[in-house]
């Protein structure tokens, strides 16, 4: 059974009324508008996590520009008070590892607090 959670970090932040606080562990980098996720790092990243269906997914992974390598869907455990959780998490792919080497990463993990 695949995870029907999505982890968001930015811009997709605060968007749900049934999202749960949650953190990833990675590196999290300020691209100006929006921001972008590596999973190498021991950063304690905050977001959230909601349910999603499948549909959902592949609305979400039109909206990432997955198609074109801008992100590409990783799966991890978000860390909640109630556990671990498995889901879904948008990372930076081909098209952004060049533009975020060599970028200082947020040190708050927090793309709102930056």
């Amino acid at each position: 059974m695949s995870p029907s959670h999505l982890f968001v970090y930015g811009t997709l932040r605060n968007s749900r009324p049934n999202a749960i606080a949650a953190t990833i562990t990675g590196t999290l980098v300020s691209l100006g508008a929006f921001p972008a996720v590596t999973l190498d790092g021991d950063t304690k990243i905050q977001g959230e996590i909601f349910p999603v269906d499948p549909l959902g997914l592949l609305n979400y992974d039109r909206y990432e520009g997955v198609a074109h390598g801008l992100y590409k869907r990783e799966l991890v455990m978000a860390n909640t008070d109630a556990g671990p959780v498995p889901a879904y998490v948008y990372v930076a792919g081909p098209l952004l590892t060049h533009e975020i080497a060599g970028l200082d990463p947020i040190q708050s993990g927090d793309w709102f607090v930056r």
